[in-house]
């Protein structure tokens, strides 16, 4: 898994270096190619990451969290932002029903982002190009409810008791899904030191929704 990005970074570093094909290489075609290496190289970092969190966690270590002071609205509008950019493919909605007055709470924004990037990311593995990602926030006593909704391949009864699981991915052999299957569990791991909880909702063939709660 870590190959396949880290390749793909040293082919298209090769072909900007190669004095040869590098001079054949329009401007359009070169920012591509470097465009290409920074979604590989950002993509080798969240895994190098996963694969750090992963080893705190069975080592019986807390996840550290740097809380500061976040408008939490302005973070979900960045990361929707961010992932539509990257996956052009698919339509990010983000609904906001219900906002209070003021969006500020006291949590880790990197950890919390790194949350919606995996649910994000399990969303585009799992559905088709062209589909709709929904992303709700709602404010309530408790908290925030936080929920990412995608019109995938859906999951049984059975998938969903082990979604959370270390190194578990819901059907990857009918859908020739690569990754490591580990952005799930340390979704759940993230939002449980922040105080929260997380849970999935699915039905195969229509979809999955994943819910976690911030509390106040």
């Amino acid at each position: 898994e870590l190959r396949t990005p880290l390749s793909s970074i040293i082919g298209f570093a090769e072909l900007l270096l190669d004095s040869h094909e590098g001079s054949h290489i329009n401007e359009e075609k070169r920012r591509l190619f470097l465009q290409e290496i920074f979604d590989r190289g950002e993509a080798l970092e969240r895994m190098i990451d996963d694969f750090l969190d992963v080893s705190r966690i069975e080592n019986g270590l807390p996840l550290s969290l740097n809380k500061e002071e976040t408008d939490l609205i302005g973070l979900l509008k960045k990361t929707v932002e961010l992932s539509q950019t990257r996956e052009k493919g698919y339509l990010f909605k983000l609904r906001l029903p219900q906002q209070p007055a003021n969006t500020i709470i006291d949590i880790d924004p990197h950890r919390i982002s790194q949350v919606l990037d995996n649910l994000f990311n399990n969303a585009v593995k799992y559905s088709s190009a062209g589909s709709t990602i929904a992303i709700s926030a709602e404010y309530c006593q408790e908290g925030w409810y936080i929920s990412v909704e995608d019109q995938g391949i859906g999951m049984s009864q059975q998938e969903i008791a082990r979604v959370f699981d270390r190194f578990y991915r819901a059907e990857s052999s009918a859908t020739n899904v690569k990754g490591l299957g580990l952005g799930m569990s340390i979704v759940k791991s993230i939002v449980e030191a922040h105080g929260g909880h997380i849970h999935a909702e699915s039905v195969v063939g229509s979809g999955s929704k994943f819910t976690f709660l911030i509390p106040r």
